[in-house]
């Protein structure tokens, strides 16, 4: 309730006229992503070399260790993976009194390669700065994938020896927002602002001038999309570790772990055919969704059929209603 008393202020606030955009998603598709998506089991970001079950240990799905579609139930009730009012598009849009347009977006034209693209023609229509060339690889990117709360992580060798993992895709320093073009909003990606300034301190050096730990000691990539990088002034240090210490063996080890764990977030996804199945057992839930989305849908299907039709999986719930009730 607080937080929707806090959206209706902020909508008052707007004296000017503007367009508004609204992204939006197939709602089955949606509530599978809220499923899977997991949130943080702890802030805890330093580990030691050897921690390799606790480093990965990080990833919780209201509770438990793998997604599960009573989940489905924690929407109604504001716990684990948002609320319904996520849907509330008809109400909202009945808030912002100022609004001198409203304008849909299907997350679809947001996904992978088509995303650069949409975002050079939004920043024309709404005027704000394009996205450039050089960030492309960034907007192309996937960036809440199975990697999302496993990495970035750093590893403990010793007092003076601290060892970054994090994804391929896109560094820690895009992520904190360090060295950002303006184009970009930075320090949201993959990591919550808990420990932030922590992580920074920890890898500023890292950061600064790195040599990559998987080439050095001749690591098993074993196809992850990762860098294992260290401060380039330690790597004499690092080799002698390598050579009189199970430094090698550890991150080795934690590869094949990470490895395991990654394919095992991959198997236990649930699907849009399993979410629909679940409703379908499950009467009363079934009626509610149904109809807080007829409620909030009115105005998408008024002036946007196409993209309310272009979704398969509502469109198998709104069959599937009618066939049950």
């Amino acid at each position: 309730m607080q937080d929707k008393e806090n959206r209706k202020h902020i909508f008052a606030l707007a004296d000017a006229k503007v367009p508004v955009l609204i992204n939006l998603r197939d709602p089955i598709g949606r509530l599978k992503h809220g499923i899977n998506h997991g949130w943080y089991k702890s802030n805890q970001w330093i580990y030691e070399i050897n921690q390799h079950k606790e480093a990965l240990d990080r990833v919780t799905y209201g509770g438990q260790d793998k997604p599960h579609l009573d989940l489905l139930e924690s929407v109604l009730k504001n716990k684990n993976i948002g609320n319904i009012s996520i849907w509330e598009y008809h109400q909202t849009i009945q808030e912002i009194r100022n609004a001198s347009s409203i304008h849909y977006l299907d997350m679809q034209e947001i996904v992978g390669k088509r995303t650069f693209d949409t975002m050079t023609q939004l920043s024309q229509e709404f005027r704000f700065p394009l996205p450039k060339e050089e960030d492309r690889k960034f907007y192309e990117s996937k960036i809440n994938n199975q990697y999302r709360y496993l990495l970035p992580i750093i590893f403990r060798v010793n007092e003076e020896i601290k060892i970054l993992v994090e994804q391929s895709t896109y560094n820690i320093e895009f992520i904190l927002g360090l060295n950002l073009s303006s184009s970009i909003v930075g320090g949201f990606l993959a990591i919550n602002d808990y420990n932030k300034n922590e992580l920074l301190n920890h890898t500023f050096s890292i950061l600064q001038d790195n040599m990559d730990i998987i080439s050095q000691l001749n690591l098993d990539s074993l196809g992850l999309q990762i860098k294992i990088l260290a401060d380039k002034k330690q790597s004499q240090e690092i080799a002698y570790q390598a050579n009189h210490s199970n430094l090698k063996n550890d991150l080795q080890q934690y590869l094949f772990a990470l490895k395991e764990k990654i394919q095992s977030i991959e198997t236990n996804k649930v699907t849009e055919s399993q979410v629909l199945e679940y409703l379908k057992e499950h009467k009363d839930l079934r009626k509610i969704y149904q109809t807080y989305f007829e409620k909030e849908f009115v105005h998408i299907k008024q002036v946007r059929p196409d993209i309310v039709e272009s979704w398969k999986y509502y469109q198998e719930f709104e069959r599937m209603c009618a066939e049950l009730d």
